[in-house]
């Protein structure tokens, strides 16, 4: 037996296969992350350019807000892909007489899945509040015949 020499263990056919299969998963997961994290990337910097536009588009108003469009929809002027729109809000607390809750809505006609943008305003009312008359006249009564 001193003349023989030892057999060097080798790697089988299916030790390779599996090896290759677990790296190739490793590198499928790796992949799938990335492509993930740059999405995400991407539609952060979509929303923060968003924020930017609509901050400088409030930024315009701020010295007149009664001319503030509400109830009305448009595109910024330096981004067309960026609509916004103003809706009034009923107010959930009567106790703010002459104040108009406006919702702004930025979305991305790129990813009009969701807005991009969502922010409440409390406005002063352009007119005073409506308010109810009592009704001082008599009920209805049938006529006697």
């Amino acid at each position: 037996m001193c003349g023989m020499r030892c057999p060097k263990r080798a790697m089988t056919l299916i030790e390779v296969l599996a090896a290759l299969v677990l790296l190739g998963s490793l590198l499928a997961a790796t992949t799938l992350a990335e492509g993930r994290f740059a999405r995400r990337w991407r539609d952060g910097l979509r929303r923060l350019h968003a924020i930017r536009m609509t901050d400088q588009w409030l930024t315009q108003w701020a010295d007149n807000w009664d001319a503030f469009p509400t109830d009305d929809e448009g595109t910024f002027a330096d981004d067309a892909d960026l609509a916004w729109r103003t809706t009034r809000v009923e107010s959930p607390d009567a106790a703010l007489p002459g104040l108009n809750i406006v919702q702004l809505t930025v979305t991305d006609h790129r990813d009009a899945d969701a807005p991009t943008v969502v922010l409440e305003m409390s406005l002063a009312a352009t007119a005073p509040p409506a308010t109810t008359q009592p009704d001082n006249s008599p009920p209805d009564s049938q006529p006697s015949s």
